[in-house]
């Protein structure tokens, strides 16, 4: 049985947009041996930028490390 917890949860999820650019080492999920999509960052050999948009409120967000301001990573930014 769906609570009502699990509903607002998958609402929430369904009204923002997250953007992941993800530089460095990764694999992709998997589920019995069949490719998911879901990309998974190697802990300490990859950076991100993740950009969340509100797709109600029009807000966005964008997050990445100090890395990101620096060559070469800074055109990537850009």
């Amino acid at each position: 049985m769906v609570t009502l917890e699990e509903i607002r949860k998958k609402l929430e999820d369904m009204k923002t947009l997250e953007i992941r650019t993800v530089i460095g080492e990764f694999e992709q999920e998997k589920e019995n041996g069949q490719i998911k999509g879901k990309i998974l960052p190697t802990q300490g050999k990859s950076n991100i930028i993740i950009t969340r948009i509100d797709l109600l409120e029009g807000d966005i967000t964008t997050a990445f490390s100090e890395k990101f301001l620096e060559p070469p990573y800074d055109k990537i930014r850009e």
